[in-house]
């Protein structure tokens, strides 16, 4: 699910196909961005011509689709960290996990067959001072999305798309790594029917990536439906992977 790149396809799914070898039969590639099914599938295509190459243009949260009615053994895989980018307030604690344990619910429903295996990652990584690197080596691009807004929306009144500055933070109480704007100056501004005023000093959230630790991860696993048969923990490495079987919906 949300098969990403040509280069993550290569990277990361790759190794899952090789390893099943013959044995593995058909790749079903669920992405909402025909691009990435277009790529996945020819990547697929080209390096396992024994596999049959499929895809599904859905939502793998939103959308009612399922997997395939006749597989006999299904292994869903979701390498990333999409799932726990959540658009809630990253102060408001417990709406995280039961945002995540709904996700999780709805993918449970896309198993068809008797197996319903999923692979899924996690990152765990709570130090702030990496998340700081990590986040803010994308800087410059944050600071284009003001800019935007007021290039796309009906902006009136003071907003100045330079007056914004990038802030990240990890809060403890949610476990979310939190990126927002740090207003330099006051505004006030309305869009549409609606009016903002925004105080110096103000942060805006804008981005919220909840690197939730493993026992909380995992109870949200099983309170959506799933029996954790495997998790992996490396040192020094916060990507944490988990080995899950859906039970029948």
């Amino acid at each position: 699910m949300g098969p990403g790149s040509r280069d993550a396809v290569r990277d990361k799914l790759f190794p899952v196909i090789s390893a099943f070898g013959k044995s593995a039969k058909e790749y079903i590639a669920v992405d909402v961005s025909e691009k990435s099914l277009l790529g996945a599938k020819e990547e697929v295509a080209v390096a396992f011509p024994h596999v049959q190459a499929n895809v599904i243009h859905a939502d793998f949260v939103q959308d009612n689709f399922r997997f395939g009615k006749s597989i006999p053994v299904e292994l869903a895989t979701l390498f990333g960290l999409t799932l726990c980018n959540l658009p809630v307030d990253p102060l408001v604690a417990g709406l995280p996990e039961k945002m995540l344990t709904a996700s999780l619910s709805r993918i449970r429903t896309h198993f068809a067959s008797a197996s319903r295996n999923f692979v899924i990652t996690q990152d765990a990584n709570q130090d702030l001072e990496s998340l700081r690197r990590a986040y803010m080596a994308q800087k410059e691009l944050y600071l284009t999305l003001p800019h935007l807004m007021l290039r796309d929306l009906p902006i009136k009144g003071k907003f100045n798309p330079d007056g914004f500055d990038v802030d990240v933070e990890f809060i403890p109480s949610t476990q979310a790594c939190a990126v927002s704007f740090i207003a330099k100056e006051a505004m006030q501004f309305s869009i549409k029917d609606e009016n903002f005023q925004v105080k110096r000093g103000q942060r805006l959230y804008f981005h919220n990536a909840f690197k939730f630790d493993v026992a909380t991860f995992t109870r949200c696993i099983r309170n959506a439906g799933f029996d954790v048969l495997e998790t992996v923990v490396q040192a020094k490495n916060p990507c944490v992977l988990h080995v899950l079987k859906a039970r029948p919906a």
